[in-house]
């Protein structure tokens, strides 16, 4: 599965070493608590390091037997996206705070 060119020494992308697992972003989507695309999510793959993955395999391996499997919802972050959330967390955006943070205040959402 090679969706980025590059992903650091020692990471894998978590779909090729865990059958049938359930990849669900949000921050791929506009779904999240800033309401837009995160820098740095350039596809719907999850990456990790290859022990992190291995152990997922086995994890999900267990909960085949009970008819269940891992659904993963993020995983690496690049820094790219970590700087997006630090610009976010300083302008006056607000819009998704009625779904994701709605009894926060923003300004309480990050610590300085």
């Amino acid at each position: 599965m090679s969706f980025c060119t590059e992903i650091p020494d020692g990471f894998v992308y978590i779909e090729d070493l865990v059958p049938n697992i359930k990849i669900d972003l949000k921050y791929y989507t506009n779904d999240n608590f800033v309401g837009n695309k995160i820098r740095g999510y350039n596809a719907q793959v999850a990456i990790s390091t290859k022990e992190t993955a291995l152990a997922l395999k086995e994890i999900q391996k267990d909960l085949k037997h009970f008819n269940y499997g891992l659904k993963i919802f993020d995983c690496y972050r690049p820094q790219r996206a970590v700087d997006h959330f630090v610009k976010w967390a300083k302008n006056n955006n607000r819009k998704m705070k009625s779904s994701h943070y709605p009894n926060v205040k923003k300004i309480n959402l990050f610590t300085h």
